[in-house]
């Protein structure tokens, strides 16, 4: 019962400060999935390994929605998608903070 209460309360402390990311899509709610997804990933994962992640989305133009392409509202990255099992990867390795602001081709 303790580790569920923590576990929801790091979810909540992950969720304020996903929000503080500006240009990213907010999240309102943490449930579902999301919630399990983000149980899971704080059982793998301290406090600096969630910075480094934040970080790295925050240094994005493309995830943070500054890049504009014709035709289409700029991307912006949500928690869900952000944290989900291929993307993840992405962001970790650097994919999205290129200088263009565009994710880069042929890596994974």
């Amino acid at each position: 019962m303790l580790l569920n209460r923590l576990s929801i309360a790091l979810s909540q402390e992950l969720r304020v400060r996903w929000n503080q990311i500006l240009g990213v899509k907010p999240c309102k709610a943490i449930g579902g999935a999301l919630s399990d997804r983000l149980k899971r990933l704080c059982r793998e994962h301290d406090r600096p390994w969630w910075e480094s992640l934040f970080v790295e989305v925050a240094k994005s133009p493309f995830l943070t929605g500054k890049v504009q392409t014709e035709g289409r509202k700029p991307f912006r990255a949500n928690l869900d998608w952000v944290t989900g099992p291929i993307n993840l990867g992405k962001v970790m390795a650097g994919n999205y903070d290129d200088g263009a602001g565009q994710p880069r081709r042929g890596v994974m």
